[in-house]
């Protein structure tokens, strides 16, 4: 019989296909509960975590100690190297480099996500983190950075050339201001070779209607 961690790792894992992931990075990854979860389905061997937020960070380094499996990198993946302000607003997994439209979220989820601090951090790019933790094949890239990911895309064009499969959180509404919708993040995979495989998790707005956001997994197109 499978703990109750167990089997929220299976659950997590389910509509991924087939195969053994052994080299995985996430980038926001908030408490690490993602790799986490992965270590206890698939024969990890690399898991690299990017977390924007310092005291997030300083907290999975700290619950992966001692483990030389799992590294922990302090920044967020954007564009262009360098320093940018990121909003820490009270709902602390919707923090994010971008300034959250609140009056839409509230609509959404029925209480306030504004930002209540905002604090200077390093940024990277897809491709120099890749580099510098020498990543020449990834099997999974997950990406939640809450409206970042067309940033994260433009300065990826080489490591997502050796990622076979990518998950990331897409929005059908404009949570944060310049944020892309999901159409635009799609047309971007399809560019990068990636075709869509699922939608995990999704989320219906207030009126329950309509999509408000979901976890898109797509997955390398071999033609």
């Amino acid at each position: 019989m499978f703990s109750k961690t167990g089997r929220k790792a299976l659950r997590t894992f389910g509509d991924h296909p087939a195969g053994e992931v052994r080299t995985l990075v996430d980038v926001g990854a908030a408490r690490g509960d993602y790799v986490a979860r992965a270590a206890l389905v698939f024969p990890l061997e690399r898991a690299v975590m990017v977390e924007a937020r310092p005291e997030a960070a300083d907290a999975i380094r700290a619950r992966f100690l001692g483990d030389k499996r799992f590294s922990v990198i302090g920044a967020a993946v954007s564009d262009i190297r360098g320093k940018t302000v990121f909003h820490v607003n009270e709902e602390a997994d919707s923090s994010s480099m971008l300034v959250i439209n609140r009056s839409v979220s509230e609509g959404t989820f029925g209480r306030s996500f504004g930002t209540v601090r905002e604090i200077e951090v390093d940024t990277i790019t897809l491709d120099e983190l890749y580099r510098t933790e020498r990543l020449d094949h990834v099997d999974l890239l997950k990406v939640d950075i809450q409206g970042a990911e067309k940033r994260l895309i433009a300065g990826g064009g080489e490591a997502l050339k050796k990622t076979a499969s990518i998950l990331l959180e897409v929005n059908f509404v404009r949570y944060y201001e310049g944020a892309p919708l999901f159409h635009e993040i799609d047309a971007l995979m399809d560019a990068h070779g990636f075709r869509l495989r699922s939608l995990l998790k999704p989320k219906l707005d207030r009126s329950g209607r309509h999509l408000a956001y979901a976890n898109a997994l797509y997955l390398r197109h071999e033609p």
